[in-house]
């Protein structure tokens, strides 16, 4: 038997969401906001993510997901000025704070989304922010000295 594929490996890491029946979403939905609100009580925004993205992967139009990442990246950012870093939106205005969250909330959704593709065995993607050095699809363009 030749070794499970990426795609393979990727749906094993989250658990097969497209098996899944009606009553069984139903089901899983509880759980795992019984898991998150329990994480979020203990202060463990950080691992709080983590489920929440696996979540979101799973079932992207639960708008439940979407309003836990914004109260776990609260936390992680409550965690890191403890830690002595700086609080990036401290100096936000009100209207502008709970879009900082979501941009946090994305921000750790993306890390933990090519931790899973990583995990799961896909290459690299390229790294962004190259400069002019162009790309396959869109080739740097030449300086020609005449």
């Amino acid at each position: 038997m030749p070794p499970p594929t990426p795609h393979q490996r990727l749906a094993i890491l989250l658990e097969h969401p497209e098996r899944r029946a009606p009553e069984a979403w139903r089901s899983w939905r509880k759980a795992k906001l019984t898991r998150v609100q329990e994480l979020l009580a203990n202060r463990k925004g950080v691992v709080a993510a983590r489920e929440l993205s696996r979540a979101l992967l799973q079932d992207p139009d639960f708008p439940r997901f979407d309003e836990l990442m914004a109260e776990a990246a609260s936390l992680k950012l409550r965690r890191d000025v403890k830690a002595g870093q700086p609080d990036p939106i401290v100096e936000f205005p009100e209207e502008l704070r709970a879009q900082a969250l979501q941009l946090e909330g994305f921000q750790l959704y993306i890390a933990e989304v090519e931790q899973l593709l990583h995990q799961a065995g896909f290459p690299s993607g390229p790294e962004v922010g190259g400069g002019s050095q162009g790309s396959p699809s869109r080739p740097a363009a030449s300086v020609s000295q005449s």
